[in-house]
């Protein structure tokens, strides 16, 4: 097989001193399969996961002997061994690929067996090994790249595709003797809900803290937490966009799903200034607590010029180890709108929606929705559009009645009404509020 016409050619020798090929290419497998090793600390999920991830990365390096070319190709070219599913998801999911000059040969020893070599005279050189079956080549976690390969300049390519927001998704699904992951990215421009009242000036002050943090070079960590419906992830994509910057959006359960590896190599590639993980406490905690709190832990060293926000609906059931000096360095609670600002709200859907209302109306409806988030709130004015005020008061107190119950059933915080009492030992406000 000829490859550029180089592969037969003898390189060239370099002054000084210079690590054989074979013994960097060694140190590099080592380095990525030593992640993988399970330790006592490990939870049985995790441990689970883990032992998957090294048999996987094992089959990359030499699957049934049939990886010699791509073992001479790395060293010939001293390319480096990676396993990361989500950039190469990344790659070929998204628009990334197509700047790249793409080539694809079958190895010597089989049809079954390709390798995908994705070249750019700016970043660099990747190559993906690939298994063909029924004509289509699904590529594996594990690629080689050149030594200086530019991550982050490929990657910068997506922030102007997706406008400046990044939405990651990986979902795990653990099968007897393997563990197969996919990744799916996409951009993300939900319509937030409209700043009011005291969200208005909890936003101005947060802004404003938060930009003199970053003067000073000070990496923060926030915790929005609260009722659901209450703005913490329309709060959280409005602070990142007030402040003009590059936001990954991660949901819980793929922090559930990625390792520390793969965190570390999207933030280290992608480069974004802004991290959001919505909805923490709804995922497995057990699953996601560690690579979770191993970002908080070492984020401010590693990642300086990262701002992470995370949103729950309820913290009383939180691993310790968040409350901890370091970890999240402030916390911000959101409740349900006072019953000026659910007026404001109110007034605001209906000229919106173009419904016709009397002030007495608006009272009554406001009445009725106390301590209602304002999510319903916006349900309120969609049911006045087909309906009269009196039927929509009767279905306000039949979703109240049925929060109850709710609330009832599930005191610590799984019904969205009544609030649940939070831990003693957590502010209840932050002085932004």
């Amino acid at each position: 097989m000829e490859l550029d016409g180089q592969m037969s050619k003898k390189r060239k020798k370099k002054k000084g001193l210079r690590v054989p090929a074979w013994l960097r290419k060694t140190l590099n497998i080592a380095s990525n399969l030593a992640v993988s090793v399970p330790t006592k600390h490990d939870t049985v999920p995790g441990t689970v996961v883990k032992v998957a991830a090294l048999l996987n990365a094992l089959s990359v390096i030499h699957i049934d002997g049939r990886a010699d070319t791509m073992v001479r190709l790395a060293q010939e070219r001293d390319l480096v061994l990676k396993t990361s599913e989500p950039f190469v998801s990344l790659f070929f999911n998204t628009t990334l690929h197509e700047a790249f000059d793409e080539r694809r040969f079958v190895n010597d020893n089989g049809p079954n067996f390709q390798i995908i070599h994705a070249k750019h005279e700016e970043y660099g050189e990747l190559y993906f090994l690939g298994n063909v079956g029924a004509g289509v080549s699904q590529p594996m976690p594990g690629f080689y790249h050149t030594e200086n390969f530019d991550f982050a300049g490929a990657l910068r390519r997506l922030w102007q595709q997706y406008d400046g927001r990044i939405q990651a998704t990986v979902e795990r699904t653990t099968m007897p003797f393997m563990v197969a992951q996919s990744s799916t990215f996409s951009g993300f421009n939900e319509i937030p809900n409209p700043l009011y009242g005291s969200m208005h000036e909890k936003m101005e002050k947060l802004v404003e803290r938060q930009r003199r943090f970053k003067l000073d070079g000070v990496p923060r960590s926030y915790m929005f937490y609260g009722l659901s419906g209450t703005g913490k992830s329309s709060f959280a994509q409005l602070f990142a966009e007030r402040l003009g910057e590059r936001t990954l959006r991660i949901d819980a359960g793929a922090i559930a799903s990625m390792s520390v590896g793969d965190c570390d190599f999207l933030l280290k590639s992608l480069e974004p200034d802004f991290l959001l993980i919505d909805d923490i406490d709804k995922t497995q905690m057990m699953s996601s607590i560690a690579t979770l709190l191993s970002i908080l832990q070492r984020f401010k060293t590693d990642y300086p010029k990262l701002t992470v926000v995370i949103t729950a609906n309820a913290v009383d059931h939180f691993d310790p180890g968040f409350f901890r000096p370091g970890r999240i360095d402030t916390w911000v609670e959101f409740e349900p709108p006072s019953a000026e600002e659910r007026k404001t709200i109110l007034r605001l859907y209906c000229e919106n929606l173009k419904i016709a209302t009397k002030d007495g109306d608006i009272d009554r409806l406001v009445a009725a929705s106390e301590a209602l988030t304002q999510d319903y709130v916006r349900e309120i004015a969609y049911e006045l559009r087909c309906d009269d005020v009196d039927h929509v008061l009767e279905r306000i107190a039949q979703m109240r009645a049925l929060l109850d119950k709710a609330g009832a059933k599930h005191p610590s915080g799984l019904g969205d009404f009544p609030p649940s009492p939070m831990s003693p030992f957590l502010p209840r406000r932050t002085s932004v509020q």
